[in-house]
């Protein structure tokens, strides 16, 4: 039973890494995509 308890407490460390991962990644694609809305909002100010 012992071997089952650390098993489950691995895949609950793993899944917490994993959910922060996942929302670093949404953090920055958010950052990316307000970047390129600034990006081409200064562009269309120098188009002919």
């Amino acid at each position: 039973m012992t071997e089952l308890a650390q098993s489950l407490e691995r895949v609950a460390s793993m899944t917490d890494e994993n959910m922060q991962v996942v929302n670093d990644t949404s953090a920055t694609a958010d950052y990316l995509n307000t970047t390129v809305v600034r990006m081409r909002k200064a562009a269309t100010q120098y188009s002919v």
